[in-house]
């Protein structure tokens, strides 16, 4: 049989997916929430915009799950002072007090499959994923 590097790529990813989804489930946050509040972690002040093109997820997914976030008082919105149709995305001191203890959580996925197959295969794998996601993305344009 024929491998498939999107069939055993889709799976590694739900399989992901579930992990985050239970080992975030005592903070109610979500596996589609946890990527936009890691990314303002490493920087606030971005617009939803600035979150879809970084994160390569749909505008509407990025608002549904800004939303939810902010309704759960982990991130407010400010009115960008130069353009007004579009918000300024900040975390709250809820979600800066988590910080500690949830990226742990979530790094631990990356490191237990980085011990199953080895740092160095582990770092090639990523680099040669990297090089396909570059190759894909410019057919597409």
């Amino acid at each position: 049989m024929k491998q498939s590097l999107g069939r055993l790529v889709a799976i590694l990813h739900r399989r992901n997916i579930a992990y985050l989804n239970h080992v975030l489930k005592p903070y109610g946050i979500t596996s589609a929430e946890v990527g936009i509040m890691r990314s303002l972690y490493r920087g606030e002040d971005r617009t939803q915009e600035e979150l879809s093109l970084t994160l390569s997820i749909d505008k509407a997914a990025i608002a549904r799950s800004v939303k939810s976030l902010e309704e759960k008082g982990y991130v407010r919105r400010i009115s960008d002072e130069r353009d007004k149709r579009c918000n300024r995305l900040f975390l709250t001191e809820q979600a800066l007090a988590l910080q500690d203890e949830i990226e742990p959580l979530i790094d631990a996925w990356n490191e237990r499959n980085k011990a199953m197959v080895g740092e160095d295969e582990y770092e090639r794998l990523c680099d040669d994923l990297h090089a396909l996601l570059s190759q894909t993305g410019e057919e597409q344009r």
